[in-house]
């Protein structure tokens, strides 16, 4: 029950806090608004924390609800989004964690959300969905190649061989030491030499 309480205790002040941090940065011009900025990026980190502990302590509901804090604040903080959607998920929560994934790519895109949203939709077996996030995420510099291989898996699903290929010939271009997308690489040109 402590912990609960200390909990709630967090995300009140936490709550007050983010309002009025707001506040006073809607009221700040340029000059003067750097000092509040910083102090919102600290707050930031210490609702990141105890975001954190939340976790660890299992309270699930108690980390969605900071996360929530922190994106009012930043609205660019991806791990956020990201996180509550895989928790939202995780208890069974599949529209919640799809509307989370939703706002990441709204709000804060790049590769980490276009990724997170198509393994979302590429679990459920939704594999056009998955494609169409994946590809956003290829285009972005620093995409890792594991999303360039569930992009090609998201294609090869949908019977797409010949771009599934396509797409692990370009990142391999990119990434030449991919032992794992040569190995799937060849292992879609036997497929397709099969049929």
């Amino acid at each position: 029950m402590k912990k609960q309480g200390k909990n709630k205790l967090t995300l009140c002040v936490a709550g007050g806090g983010v309002i009025w941090l707001l506040l006073l940065s809607l009221l700040q011009n340029q000059e003067t608004r750097e000092p509040f900025l910083r102090a919102r990026d600290q707050f930031v980190d210490y609702l990141w924390e105890r975001s954190d502990d939340c976790w660890h302590e299992g309270e699930y509901d108690y980390c969605i609800k900071i996360n929530r804090l922190i994106v009012i604040l930043d609205p660019s903080f991806v791990e956020a989004y990201l996180t509550s959607a895989w928790l939202a998920d995780s208890m069974g929560r599949e529209k919640e964690a799809e509307g989370w994934l939703k706002e990441a790519v709204e709000k804060a895109p790049g590769w980490e959300s276009y990724s997170d949203i198509g393994l979302f939709y590429l679990n459920r077996k939704d594999y056009k969905k998955a494609e169409e996030f994946y590809s956003k995420a290829v285009k972005e510099e620093d995409a890792p190649p594991y999303v360039w291989r569930m992009f090609a898996h998201s294609l090869r699903h949908q019977g797409k061989m010949k771009e599934a290929i396509e797409i692990l010939e370009e990142e391999l271009k990119k990434y030449p030491d991919d032992l794992i997308a040569k190995q799937l690489l060849e292992r879609f040109k036997s497929e397709v030499k099969s049929h």
